[in-house]
């Protein structure tokens, strides 16, 4: 089973505090992004392939994904 990696990107860092992480699923990438990111951009990646971009919207309550 291939692994994907997640590239979290908080908002406004110009590339400082970005992490990447491998994650045996999709399902775990998602769990993973949306602990980890208050404000910010997760990167999905199966190898060079990039699954999904999801950017993280809102605060501590009615937080939202956008894909694109």
């Amino acid at each position: 089973m291939s692994r994907i990696k997640v590239c979290l990107q908080p908002l406004g860092k110009d590339g400082a505090g970005e992490i990447e992480l491998d994650t045996p699923s999709i399902a775990n990438a998602l769990t993973v992004a949306d602990i980890n990111v208050s404000h910010g951009r997760a990167i999905f990646r199966n190898g060079d392939h990039i699954l999904a971009r999801l950017t993280k919207h809102g605060g501590n309550h009615a937080a939202f994904w956008q894909v694109g």
